[in-house]
């Protein structure tokens, strides 16, 4: 489901994180991001929002806490920049490689076992 946005001084907003700032009463700082805890993102009721940090919040998804958004686009931490296939930043990357060094490894002693 796609974010809700609304308009504020000729630029779209989305509106939890609008919520989230009146909620906290001042604006969000760097490095701070607003998660739904049901992972709709249309449900934006301050009891299914939580302010979090973008270091954290990406610690939790590499931890399977939160479930990643298969195939959505992704932020990387404390920049705005948008990446199709997660984070960029050099844990994410480094946790990626050792992910993949991993799963060629028990991919080759499957294949080792099957021809023994």
């Amino acid at each position: 489901m796609p974010y809700k946005y609304k308009k504020v001084k000729g630029r779209r907003v989305r509106e939890h994180t609008l919520i989230m700032e009146e909620y906290l009463g001042r604006p969000l700082e760097d490095g701070e991001m607003v998660h739904h805890c049901d992972e709709n993102k249309s449900n934006n009721a301050i009891e299914n929002l939580e302010l979090m940090l973008l270091s954290e919040h990406s610690k939790q998804h590499m931890l399977g806490n939160i479930p990643w958004n298969k195939g959505k686009i992704f932020t990387k931490h404390g920049t705005g920049r948008m990446y199709k296939h997660g984070c960029r930043c050099k844990i994410c990357v480094e946790n990626m490689r050792t992910y993949k060094r991993e799963h060629r490894k028990r991919k080759k002693q499957q294949i080792m076992a099957g021809v023994a």
